[in-house]
């Protein structure tokens, strides 16, 4: 090759390069969606002001009724669930954060003021439901209200400077049409307070795209629920994004007989659709890591349509695989069971959804989730200073993963055996971190062993404590189905 020709080779070399850096390759996802971050590369989006540092959310949805709460209106005759019992009844299982619900119709002072001092009394923070700045069809104005309109009546809210407040729910399941008026809340709240945020829960992907109410929409579904998705962030500049995914809606579903249909945004009436459970975690994924934002999951502690309570694993699996996910918060549907009934009689049956009934009492589900939530509270230090790296599954139980996040090793792992077990890897300030979950629902406590390339130092954490084992080639562990465990290799 003459020196004329290297000389041409070295410049079309140096003009790819710069077409990478000025022209960056988008992922696949909806076409309207960018790649640069709406936020200060400096702004802080783990910690909590409302929480303590390295504390990972925990809410129970819906929180307790006030007097005659009634859903979306229909009024029901009920004494006010807003007690110390019900307060700490609500702590005791590993909850942090609740979100205020039935003092919607209509937004009763004296019950947020009761429901304010009780959470400040028990360490909750609280999510403020106030009509105010509800986007709903039931009262709210944030359709059509100005930003002026917001900073006026915000600086006129009592409740602001309570030291339980968290911010403010402004909407369960908002459509693309709310956007703009929830994201003037959103700045005036930023302006008036210091760290408190709205609250809200996306729409599932498996909704109808007629219920997003997209200004552009296309003909794919999938499309268009990324659109929606990355809409609410570059519009709104949350301080997290959380969303709702309900998988299992048969009575028997588990991930070994379920696999429900090919269409990943059609989950027919009774099965689960891994694909779209996977895909839609993916999805969020991507966008955290993207815009430098967490996202939250919110499960389900019941089969959705047959109102009947899921087992210890089915729930502790879906936790822990939004967690191997990235997952930076974690919600359960529902805490108390929803109030559809005219009467007291009428509602306040024990076999209700919920962990509690409406009395109350808790469910056996109660403490199976408190014993997930101990779980969570045993790593969530380190899962909530990780970042994630993506999954890796090993044994022959395996997730439809996507492709970009699939890894096929991941530090000085090499490989896990024993069983089915799906990983989340992490980068932790410099150490390797692996969220290991056992991937069967049918399996009982079962022994697996992480083997290493090298020797190494591992720390092993879940809720039954912390080992630490020095210059190894191999450890062992014991994980039920759908239960999981932290391991943290030291450098």
């Amino acid at each position: 090759m003459n020196s004329l020709s290297k000389s041409n080779l070295i410049v079309m070399v140096l003009i790819i390069c710069l077409c990478f850096v000025l022209f960056p390759v988008t992922p696949a996802h909806a076409d309207s969606t960018t790649t640069d971050s709406v936020y200060p590369e400096d702004k802080e989006h783990i910690t909590y002001t409302f929480l303590e540092k390295d504390v990972m959310p925990i809410i129970g949805y819906v929180g307790m009724p006030s007097a005659n709460a009634g859903d979306a209106g229909n009024q029901a005759q009920n004494p006010s669930f807003i007690t110390r019992t019900n307060f700490q009844r609500y702590v005791d299982a590993g909850f942090n954060v609740l979100s205020g619900l039935y003092e919607r119709e209509p937004f009763s002072t004296s019950e947020v003021h009761r429901a304010l001092k009780l959470a400040d009394e028990v360490g909750l923070a609280y999510f403020v439901n106030d009509t105010t700045f509800r986007c709903e069809t039931f009262g709210g104005t944030v359709q059509t209200a100005s930003e002026d309109d917001f900073r006026a009546a915000m600086q006129e809210a009592w409740y602001i400077d309570e030291p339980a407040f968290a911010g403010i729910a402004v909407k369960d399941e908002p459509s693309a049409q709310d956007f703009d008026g929830m994201a003037s809340v959103n700045k005036v709240l930023q302006e008036l307070t210091d760290g408190k945020m709205i609250y809200t829960n996306l729409f599932p992907s498996n909704v109808e795209s007629e219920r997003l109410y997209l200004d552009n929409p296309s003909e794919s579904a999938w499309d268009n629920y990324g659109q929606y998705a990355y809409d609410f962030v570059k519009k709104i500049k949350p301080d997290v994004i959380a969303y709702d995914h309900y998988v299992f809606m048969n009575i028997n579903s588990t991930l070994e007989n379920i696999r429900g249909t090919s269409d990943p945004v059609d989950q027919v009436a009774g099965d689960l659709n891994l694909q779209s459970y996977i895909r839609t975690l993916s999805l969020y994924r991507t966008i955290g890591l993207e815009f430098n934002i967490p996202f939250w999951v919110s499960v389900t502690s019941f089969n959705h349509r047959h109102q009947t309570q899921l087992t210890e694993k089915q729930i502790a699996w879906l936790v822990n695989s939004s967690l191997a996910y990235g997952a930076k918060g974690i919600q359960y549907y529902t805490y108390w069971p929803t109030i559809d009934g005219s009467t007291m009689d009428s509602w306040a049956n024990p076999s209700k959804a919920g962990l509690v009934t409406a009395n109350g009492t808790p469910h056996d589900t109660y403490y199976q989730i408190k014993a997930i939530n101990e779980n969570i509270q045993a790593v969530d230090q380190v899962l909530m200073n990780s970042t994630s790296k993506g999954v890796i599954q090993y044994g022959k139980q395996v997730l439809p993963l996507v492709a970009e996040d699939t890894l096929y090793g991941y530090g000085l792992v090499r490989d896990i055996e024993g069983g089915d077990i799906f990983v989340g890897c992490f980068d932790c300030e410099g150490n390797d971190v692996y969220y290991i979950v056992n991937n069967s629902f049918n399996a009982g406590r079962t022994t697996f062993k992480a083997n290493f390339l090298d020797k190494v130092d591992v720390t092993l954490t879940n809720s039954e404590g912390v080992i630490d084992v020095q210059d190894t080639f191999s450890v062992g562990f014991n994980l039920s189905g759908g239960q999981a465990i932290l391991l943290e290799v030291k450098k």
